[in-house]
């Protein structure tokens, strides 16, 4: 866990968060200290908590689900994008929750900015086919008007 790639969290079933790895903490911006008890619908807008509940939901049910899109609260108030996949497993009698959050953002502003380079490049091929179109009449009207004379 201390050497994945991306952030790791495990939380009771009850939603707070017992455990991190390294990564967690430098993404989301928390201490192991402040992780501990922080219930994971904090790491959520309020708009987004309702479909993290849900998918929290699904694990301890369905054993794992994944969540795509994701926008995850850093405790600095900025917002990631992120991809999670959850599984549960059982310690004991307890039933524990682990989250893997993959940062997303770079990915989505290079998606984004692709995007933008896309409809760009479109704009300028309606555009330039306009200006072939018109020259393609031009040339039409010159030769009828050169055959004519």
């Amino acid at each position: 866990m201390d050497n994945a790639a991306d952030a790791v969290l495990i939380a009771h079933k009850d939603g707070y968060i017992i455990d991190t790895n390294p990564k967690a903490r430098e993404l989301l911006g928390y201490s192991k200290k402040e992780f501990w008890g922080l219930h994971f619908t904090k790491l959520y807008l309020p708009k987004d908590s309702q479909r993290a509940k849900e998918a929290f939901e699904r694990i301890i049910h369905q054993k794992r689900s994944r969540i795509s899109d994701a926008h995850v609260l850093k405790k600095d108030g900025q917002i990631i994008d992120a991809d999670i996949n959850g599984s549960c497993f059982k310690a004991g009698d307890d039933i524990l929750v682990t989250g893997i959050f993959r940062d997303m953002t770079e990915q989505k502003q290079i998606l984004d900015r692709l995007k933008t380079s896309q409809k760009d490049l479109e704009a300028r091929i309606v555009e330039r086919t306009m200006e072939l179109m018109e020259c393609n009449i031009t040339l039409k009207f010159l030769l009828s008007h050169q055959e004519h004379e």
